[in-house]
């Protein structure tokens, strides 16, 4: 993998387990940068870059499902 890419994948694997747990306080403040479809966009264009596409899935998940949007 190009650097820029490992970089991004490494990113979304930190915000995916800020946010695991149910960490109310983290979970809001990645609302607040992360909106839904942005992510969504990012989802898209990944591809075939499984590593980024899985931490994504699971990024989206704890932030928007895992618990009540406010």
């Amino acid at each position: 993998m190009v650097p820029e890419l490992t970089y991004f994948v490494t990113i979304m694997n930190l915000f995916s387990n800020l946010v695991e747990g149910k960490q109310i306080v983290n979970i809001g403040k990645c609302r607040q940068v992360h909106s839904y479809s942005m992510l969504i966009d990012i989802l898209k264009n990944a591809k075939l870059c499984y590593p980024l596409k899985a931490h994504l899935r699971n990024y989206i998940n704890e932030l928007y499902y895992s618990t009540e949007i406010e």
